[in-house]
């Protein structure tokens, strides 16, 4: 799966309609603004995911940025899961993750990096029931969402 990137305009319809809470959308309006001033509109991709556990999602196998992700707790989940995103390009690891995100209950949550946070390997992701080790979250309780990536 190598990145297969195209014009952020396009990125940034397809990331709208995800999610239409208010937070999330000035969130992703302010990123997009953010790379057209500054960052010259770099090319995107858009990846969604569904239904995170412990076995490993690949978002990217190669060399990327990682520039906002977002996390959807189904709406009955009452239990905590953490995501997780692991510089590498096949396999999440438990206790070496770049970003722990707690998603406590029926939430969604934006993380947002304006410059990209960069991964050297690739990004994979996760989600366990505990934040330091591995126990796979009930399917009531998994996460999905997408991440967009561009270019390392």
């Amino acid at each position: 799966m190598s990145l297969s990137l195209t014009k952020s305009v396009l990125v940034t319809q397809a990331s709208r309609s995800e999610s239409r809470k208010a937070k999330t959308q000035i969130f992703l309006k302010t990123l997009f603004s953010y790379l057209a001033q500054h960052r010259g509109s770099p090319d995107l991709q858009i990846v969604n995911f569904s239904g995170l556990q412990s076995a490993s999602t690949v978002v990217a196998d190669a060399p990327c940025r990682l520039y906002a992700l977002f996390l959807k707790k189904p709406t009955g989940s009452t239990v905590s899961v953490y995501a997780k995103v692991t510089d590498d390009a096949a396999t999440a690891s438990v206790g070496t993750n770049s970003v722990t995100q707690i998603l406590p209950g029926a939430e969604e949550q934006t993380l947002i990096y304006p410059d990209g946070l960069p991964f050297e390997n690739g990004v994979v992701l996760r989600a366990d029931t505990d934040p330091d080790s591995a126990g796979a979250p009930n399917a009531a309780d998994r996460p999905s969402g997408f991440a967009i990536i561009g270019g390392a």
